[in-house]
């Protein structure tokens, strides 16, 4: 084991304790000793599989799954470290730069057809793709991250966020099909659900923005997402008021929402949406 995933399986030895409110000593009796725990979680030394099926057994986890998360962990480090890398390009609306790295991203992919390439060879191609209003996508890469979603039994936080990133690549249904299946599996953000009635409001597919409206709204928002709570509201206002009340009731969301709060930059581009997009013609 090298010494990259013997850090990241200790790291997340130590927070699946903790999780089971579980001391070192308390999961060390019988075992190993406690120092042995310690060491492995700080990644100085490693644990038998026959010792660390013990212990893991004892949080009731079973060990291919524990090092399924440990893979799934070090690709999310990795994924999130290039949409780090992307955002900045992303967020000044740069297409030439956009489009070569999607196309950068691509022939990676088509070189060395790996998973960590797919994703982020996907990822470029569908935020490219909602700038450039432009399908440019690979037929290749856009079957093969299809074809990913449709197979996936458990979404965890690498998943979403790459669905998440990956909606322009999908249609309708699938995306409905997806969102359905999150909710009933509790494991999804009210966050990506109104990203997606967003998603479905630009590309004018107002009823499926209604249905999904309608189960965010039965979710718990945590109080302190002001941003998610802000959101839900403009949607709501945009899908259920007619044009001129949507208006003047986001107007004053926004300004005590967002101005107040000095997020000018954020309330700007939620203004520009209500001219950028149709208001629904049944609304």
């Amino acid at each position: 084991m090298n010494q990259d995933i013997t850090n990241k399986a200790g790291r997340l030895f130590r927070e699946l304790r903790q999780e089971h409110n579980l001391s070192v000593a308390q999961l060390a009796v019988g075992t190993v000793s406690p120092s042995t725990i310690n060491k492995f979680e700080a990644g100085k030394s490693q644990l038998s599989f026959f010792n660390l099926s013990k212990l893991l057994k004892r949080m009731a986890i079973n060990l291919d799954d524990f090092y399924d998360q440990v893979e799934t962990n070090s690709l999310l480090t990795s994924y999130r470290k290039f949409l780090d890398s992307f955002e900045t390009v992303y967020q000044a609306n740069d297409l030439p730069t956009l489009k070569k790295i999607s196309q950068e991203k691509t022939g990676d992919y088509l070189k060395q057809t790996d998973f960590s390439h797919l994703i982020q060879a996907a990822t470029a191609s569908s935020l490219t793709k909602g700038i450039s209003q432009e399908d440019t996508c690979d037929p290749i890469v856009q079957t093969a991250i299809r074809e990913y979603f449709m197979k996936i039994k458990y979404w965890n936080k690498l998943e979403i966020s790459i669905f998440n990133n990956c909606l322009f690549l999908l249609t309708d249904q699938m995306i409905q099909t997806i969102a359905t299946e999150l909710i009933q599996s509790e494991q999804v953000s009210v966050t990506t659900l109104i990203n997606i009635v967003d998603f479905f409001y630009e590309r004018q597919n107002y009823q499926q923005a209604n249905k999904l409206l309608a189960q965010v709204q039965k979710l718990p928002i945590n109080q302190n997402d002001l941003i998610t709570r802000f959101k839900v509201q403009f949607m709501t206002n945009l899908l259920t008021l007619n044009e001129l009340s949507a208006r003047k009731q986001n107007q004053q969301l926004i300004i005590h929402a967002l101005r107040s709060l000095g997020s000018n930059s954020l309330a700007s581009s939620f203004e520009v949406y209500m001219t950028k997009y149709p208001f629904p013609k049944t609304a």
